[in-house]
């Protein structure tokens, strides 16, 4: 009840596969107005994959006391395969007032995969943000979702600590300095200004002249899909050979970009 001042239960689940999809929930959670209620903690092992889908979630959290913890195949236990996060799945904690803190999440199966705006989180309001623990192989993260352990309301962030040899490869950008590629090295002038008598004939297309080399290139000449359904013969494959399995190419339509030579 909203008075109680008990701690909350555990949640505990082990199985060979899991399926939340279509707003199931897992949840452990404290509505007592009282500092003392924190949550119990939400445990979860599986040998070969777990699957949020759909607005699915893991949910810990609180009114005002501390939040609990997640734990998704904590040491020791099974190794497990693949956590798939996809269309708005979730797995948080989170204090949702007074100076309660977000719990941690920690994680460790084979590969972890969130995309379609999903999200790990471990946050609080006035209180300090959870801490963030992830360990896999491989770590994908699409550019709509995110992982974050922060305080939104003036207290201290969390951290954010993951352990993967491969980690955002196409979420993430990097901002390369000014002079990495010098445009005028690289490329060669055209007819007009090579030979100033000359005249000269431009192909410019429906669109007007074509973009330079220091612009963005426009959303026609890179169309990006994401991760393509992980059917159970794709699985298949990645558990053949994990440690070097290319999961880059999940992704069905990569960019491509082209460059005009003499």
């Amino acid at each position: 009840g909203p008075f109680g001042t008990g701690v909350g239960g555990n949640v505990d689940i082990s199985a060979s596969d899991i399926e939340i999809v279509n707003g199931g929930q897992i949840s452990a959670r404290s509505d007592s107005s009282s500092p003392d209620a924190k949550s119990g903690n939400v445990t979860v092992r599986f040998d070969e994959t777990l699957r949020i889908v759909n607005n699915g979630s893991i949910v810990v959290d609180t009114t005002v006391a501390d939040a609990g913890d997640i734990n998704i195949n904590p040491k020791p236990g099974p190794t497990g395969f693949l956590l798939h996060l996809k269309d708005n799945a979730q797995i948080s904690t989170t204090a949702g007032g007074g100076s309660g803190n977000g719990g941690n999440i920690v994680i460790d199966p084979i590969f972890v995969i969130l995309e379609g705006g999903s999200s790990i989180t471990a946050q609080a309001k006035e209180g300090s943000g959870g801490n963030i623990n992830i360990v896999a192989n491989s770590l994908f993260v699409s550019p709509d979702s995110e992982i974050n352990a922060s305080s939104t309301g003036g207290g201290i962030d969390g951290t954010v600590e993951i352990d993967s040899p491969a980690t955002d490869i196409l979420a993430g950008t990097l901002q390369l300095p000014e002079n990495f590629a010098n445009a005028n090295a690289l490329l060669s002038e055209r007819c007009g200004a090579r030979l100033s008598k000359a005249s000269s004939f431009v192909l410019g297309g429906t669109g007007g002249m074509p973009p330079g080399p220091d612009t963005m290139i426009s959303a026609s000449l890179a169309d990006i899909e994401w991760v393509s359904d992980l059917s159970d013969s794709t699985v298949g494959e990645m558990k053949s050979d994990p440690t070097h399995y290319d999961i880059a190419s999940l992704v069905s339509d990569p960019i491509t970009i082209g460059c005009a030579t003499n």
